[in-house]
């Protein structure tokens, strides 16, 4: 059985996360290349690494935030309604969050690479964003679920053992009177006929 995901160190956690957001970031360098060599454009690959992987480590940052959320606010059959309505606000508050911060790291880090302001980044990005937000808490809640289904399953295993000793217990005491008792009886019967090896049997019961 895999080890629950609370068992994994927190570096480890990280660090895999951190993994996942740079493979999307430079597989989607991949494809803004193929775009620009489709057009019969030079690729400048510096400028494209860079805003590449800026947009998704920019969604990145909001990872914690939105896994104290799934935690704080878990799904339930009865009230879904409630949890769903809160993140998607702050899914939606989100948006221009993240476009903030990846439009200043752009110009900060390639001035002359986009040229596009930042409110039109935001308008004509902020479904598409919504949706990526989106997806990310339904991963995340996968996560969570997975996450509780083996904690339950170790918890049950935990009690299966424990429930085994507790009958185990149980049935040493209940055997324990009866070898004393069966004991008891032998050695009653053996001092009517032979009085030293009863001394014997006497002195191993009490050594036991």
């Amino acid at each position: 059985m895999a080890a629950p995901v609370s068992a994994v160190p927190r570096w480890q956690r990280w660090l895999l996360g951190f993994s996942i957001w740079t493979v999307l970031g430079l597989l989607s360098a991949v494809q803004t290349s193929i775009y620009f060599m489709r057009d019969g454009r030079p690729v400048p690959w510096s400028g494209v690494v860079i805003d590449r992987l800026a947009d998704w480590y920019t969604c990145a940052l909001f990872t914690p935030l939105f896994f104290w959320l799934v935690r704080a606010t878990p799904w339930d059959r009865s009230r879904w309604w409630r949890p769903v309505g809160i993140q998607a606000v702050v899914a939606l508050a989100c948006v221009p969050i993240k476009y903030l911060m990846y439009a200043g790291i752009v110009e900060w880090l390639i001035p002359e690479y986009r040229t596009t302001a930042v409110g039109r980044l935001i308008v004509g990005n902020f479904v598409t964003e919504f949706m990526a937000f989106a997806a990310m808490f339904a991963v995340i809640h996968a996560v969570e679920l997975n996450r509780r289904a083996m904690e339950n399953t170790a918890r049950a295993a935990r009690l299966e053992a424990r429930l085994a000793e507790a009958r185990l217990e149980a049935l040493t005491a209940q055997l324990q009177p009866h070898f004393l008792f069966n004991t008891l009886h032998a050695i009653s019967t053996l001092m009517h006929r032979d009085v030293e090896a009863a001394d014997r049997m006497i002195a191993h019961l009490s050594d036991l």
